[in-house]
């Protein structure tokens, strides 16, 4: 062989031994990435997290199918609330032994389509007036109640169930006759419901007054006996 052959044959296999090196290389198994704790503990969460969507996903998809079935008047078969009243035991009330009403009490009936009394959730707004003031003062009480405080605020018996509110008054009341004004937002359907009502209430009972002290009269004492007090002597015969 040549020594320019010689020359050839050895550049080709400097050509030819990197790339057999990279092919085997690759061709080689390679060992898998270790994973810590933390990052297995993520990964479970990851799975577990996906089933829960998975399975609420279905569920949602099931109710959607249940509500279609039901057609779009469907709230018509349910007891809704179709006005509210005030129930019994509404009107003034003392919250100690004093006399007078220091306070109203407000009892709310939410009345379904039947004409029956109905534990439907909503806000309540219940309002104290007394329209014999101005009307910049005639406001004297004022509460709301989101579903939540209003259901704590629940009263079933066994004649009546009711929303039963106390409305605490500022101040006595001037005038016996109040109006009581109640605002029923129903969380079904989003309806709100007016009424009021005029009541009676005890008014606090008014000071006796004294009448006014005049000048004092002496007594009248009973002459005193002397000379000029006796009577004149009768002349004897």
């Amino acid at each position: 062989m040549t020594a320019r052959a010689r020359l050839a044959t050895a550049a080709m296999a400097a050509c030819i031994l990197p790339a057999a090196f990279v092919v085997l290389t690759a061709c080689t198994p390679q060992p898998a990435p270790r994973l810590d704790a933390n990052m297995l503990l993520e990964v479970e969460q990851l799975r577990t997290r996906n089933e829960q969507l998975h399975k609420q996903l279905i569920q949602r998809d099931e109710q959607i199918a249940a509500l279609q079935r039901l057609g779009p008047k469907r709230l018509d078969r349910l007891y809704t609330v179709q006005r509210i009243a005030f129930g019994s035991g509404t009107g003034g009330t003392s919250s100690d032994d004093t006399p007078g009403g220091d306070a109203v009490k407000v009892n709310v009936e939410p009345i379904d389509q039947y004409g029956s009394v109905l534990k439907a959730a909503g806000r309540v707004k219940v309002q104290v007036f007394d329209l014999a003031m101005p009307e910049a003062k005639n406001l004297l009480a004022q509460r709301e109640y989101d579903p939540n405080a209003a259901a704590k605020n629940w009263a079933s018996g066994l004649f009546s169930s009711y929303y039963s509110f106390t409305l605490p008054l500022p101040a006595p009341p001037a005038h016996r006759e109040l109006t009581v004004r109640a605002e029923f937002t129903e969380y079904l359907t989003g309806k709100t419901f007016i009424t009021q009502q005029v009541i009676r209430v005890a008014l606090p009972p008014t000071p006796a007054t004294q009448p006014a002290a005049g000048p004092s009269k002496q007594p009248t004492s009973p002459p005193a006996s002397g000379p000029a007090n006796r009577p004149a002597s009768q002349p004897t015969t």
